[in-house]
């Protein structure tokens, strides 16, 4: 049925709410969306591989992953995850790596690159892969100036 309106103007389209509705669009940015990796076993100290907190805002996992491989000469099968975390969002999650060497932990925390931060390097006791974190899964939280409605959706 048409409703007899035409155009696209400002709040119509896909995701628009009804005239009249209560509805409203909510659209996750960085500023507005976190999720925080938990259960991740923390470092040992031992071993090849070191484990380092990523922490990066508005690109995806596989870009940050791709940053760090070019910027430590390392191909992307060099580092492990427990998962993808939303491009969308402020991000906080465990990484591991191999292939750094002797003075791994020093050129890690030599790096600056844009939209990411890194923790402490230290050997993980156990290496990064989907599902190796044992615990529920990522922490999301909403900031102030995100509808507390939507809670109940993303949690």
């Amino acid at each position: 049925m048409n409703s007899g309106r035409s155009g696209t103007g400002a709040g119509e389209g896909a995701g628009a709410a009804p005239p009249g509705s209560s509805a409203f669009h909510w659209e996750p940015s960085p500023e507005t969306f976190r999720v925080e990796e938990v259960g991740t076993p923390p470092p040992s100290g031992t071993g090849e591989h070191l484990q380092f907190t990523l922490e990066k805002r508005g690109i995806s996992t596989w870009e940050a992953l791709d940053r760090l491989g070019r910027a430590l000469s390392l191909p992307g099968a060099a580092f492990g995850t427990a998962g993808l975390k939303d491009a969308r969002a402020h991000t906080v999650q465990g990484v591991t790596v191999l292939g750094l060497g002797a003075d791994g932990v020093q050129r890690l925390a030599a790096l600056d690159l844009p939209d990411m931060v890194l923790g402490p390097a230290l050997a993980p006791s156990v290496v990064l892969g989907p599902g190796s974190g044992p615990g529920p899964g990522p922490r999301k939280w909403l900031r102030d100036n995100c509808p507390k409605s939507l809670l109940h959706q993303l949690l």
